[in-house]
């Protein structure tokens, strides 16, 4: 009668519990003992897949702590060169500087007003003051006349360039003085007028 061979389960898994435990474990039990029974055995191969899974867990989490620390580092970095960069930045960057304030001209406020009031009055006596004005400030270049007309007609349009308003406003003037009550002043024309004066005296630096 031929030898019935029987494939021993146990036996097979118990050799590669063995071989995995010696990897994991530093040892062996130096080969499979007829002694262990069957729950003992199965008790084994459940405490090495727990511990295998143990360990990896712990892999997972060193993994996990490693790649959190090397992502907020990474973050701090660039925090701080993008700050390193605005500074830069502020520091090479070159701010416009406002054009200093000139101090105000009491005088020519109180020519301002009138020119700014309802009454065509006004407007003359606006224009015969900041004549006043031009002729002060036209004696000042020392253009050689007696009368402001005179000193106009010396002048050289390369020391006064806004010498063309200055005739403009002047000419206004002489007839507001030579016709009196009889000239009439529009309101337009006297804003015209106002405009000369205001331009001549602005490039004189003295409004």
């Amino acid at each position: 009668m031929p030898e019935v061979r029987f494939l021993n389960l146990e036996y097979f898994f118990y050799k590669i519990y063995d071989f995995f435990a010696g990897i994991f474990g530093g040892g062996s039990n130096g080969g499979y003992s007829n002694s262990v029974s069957g729950a003992s055995f199965w008790d084994h191969i459940v405490n090495f897949f727990t511990n295998t899974l143990s360990f990896v867990w712990v892999l997972v989490i060193i993994a996990f702590l490693v790649l959190f620390c090397v992502v907020i580092y990474t973050r701090l970095r660039m925090y701080e060169l993008d700050q390193k960069h605005k500074e830069n930045y502020k520091n090479h960057f070159i701010k416009p500087v406002a054009p200093p304030e000139h101090p105000k001209n009491p005088r020519w406020e109180y020519i301002e007003k009138m020119f700014a009031s309802p009454n065509s009055n006004d407007w003359r006596v606006a224009i015969i003051e900041a004549d006043a004005m031009l002729d002060e400030l036209v004696q000042s270049y020392n253009f050689p006349g007696d009368t402001l007309a005179e000193r106009l007609k010396n002048a050289s349009p390369r020391v006064m360039p806004t010498l063309q308003s200055a005739w403009q406003a002047h000419l206004v003037r002489n007839r507001i003085a030579h016709e009196g009550i009889n000239y009439i002043l529009s309101e337009r024309e006297a804003q015209v007028v106002k405009k000369h004066f205001e331009f001549v005296f602005i490039n004189a630096g003295i409004i």
